[in-house]
């Protein structure tokens, strides 16, 4: 059973050009997430613990050129427009870059430049938000995170 890991993407045999697509537990503690441009920082106080978003933790193996369709579970709240939520991702040897934000009930909905055009997101408005990501290329090989946001 593999696991995602940044010293798992590490150990990506290069020959085989495949991407390697993760998504991790991520237990999010917080009431507001602070965003700037691309740098996020994760390091907030803990003030809420009922709030669990779960995603796979086995790696996606993917070619350029394929689409992956990443998932988000959440329990302690319900996706609606009184929460946004966030994907960001870390590559090897790099620093977070933040992907997109989408309002719970899909009303809003902005994207980094980096994946505009080959990103959609959504949510069933209920307990998943989604990430679909096309015509994939070596850079997205990452970890991908989700985070809430409240309004």
């Amino acid at each position: 059973m593999q696991t995602c890991s940044l010293a798992h993407l590490h150990k990506a045999e290069p020959r085989h050009r495949d991407l390697r697509i993760c998504g991790l537990l991520s237990i999010v503690k917080m009431q507001q997430l602070a965003f700037t441009s691309l740098l996020i920082s994760l390091v907030l106080p803990c003030v809420r613990s009922d709030i669990v978003l779960t995603q796979p933790s086995q790696p996606e193996i993917k070619k350029p050129g394929e689409t992956v369709k990443l998932s988000c579970r959440v329990s302690g709240f319900t996706l609606s427009s009184s929460y946004y939520m966030h994907w960001i991702r870390q590559a090897p040897g790099r620093t977070f870059e933040w992907l997109l934000y989408i309002r719970g009930d899909n009303a809003d909905i902005s994207y980094a430049q980096s994946i505009q055009g080959r990103a959609l997101a959504s949510t069933d408005r209920s307990t998943t938000a989604y990430l679909e990501l096309r015509s994939l290329q070596t850079d997205d090989t990452a970890l991908y995170y989700c985070a809430r946001q409240s309004r």
